[in-house]
């Protein structure tokens, strides 16, 4: 086993009992952090994820072991639901989660939008499909002139046809 991992995962243990060795401390802090942690990191990729985004800053190298490390001090925690530290962003990220849009949202850019390639293969064919649609409005606005203008004519040659029949009756 990595020295680092076990004085960080024995750290981290301390820490813990201390918290809950003691019943003068009402927040506890560090078994709050663990089970935050624990909820998001389940696997190596979480952890990769996690370190990308600012969350964590992994020096224990692999990250599959930071997962296990996270996941294995969450196995022994007492967790108090009524002081949890992370209870309103816990609550926040739900309802978040629980809008319809932000799923479809996350679908969309997960499942079809992934690189960018498709965001401009999807922006090229709306562009060219708003060009079909504009095309589409002239030919029929030049069409309803040309046809309004022969219909004119050929209204003048049957009124000019029944006039001229009608003198010579």
């Amino acid at each position: 086993m990595d020295p680092d991992h076990s004085y960080t995962e024995s750290l981290l243990r301390n820490l813990v009992a201390y918290e809950q060795g003691y019943n003068d401390i009402s927040s506890k802090l560090v078994t709050d952090y663990i089970t935050c942690m624990d909820c998001l990191i389940n696997t190596g990729e979480d952890v990769e994820l996690s370190g990308c985004c600012g969350i964590i800053e992994n020096h224990l190298g692999d990250h599959e072991v930071v997962a296990t490390m996270f996941n294995r001090l969450h196995d022994s925690l007492l967790i108090s639901k009524d002081e949890f530290y992370y209870t309103e962003m816990f609550i926040k990220v739900n309802n978040h989660y629980r809008k319809t849009w932000n799923r479809w949202k996350a679908n969309l850019r997960e499942n079809y939008f992934n690189t960018p390639w498709t965001f401009i293969s999807f922006l090229a064919a709306v562009f060219l499909l708003i060009l079909t649609v504009i095309q589409t409005v002239f030919t029929v606005i030049l069409l309803s002139l040309i046809v309004s203008k022969y219909c004119k004519a050929l209204f003048q040659i049957i009124r000019h046809a029944v006039v001229t029949h009608v003198e010579t009756i």
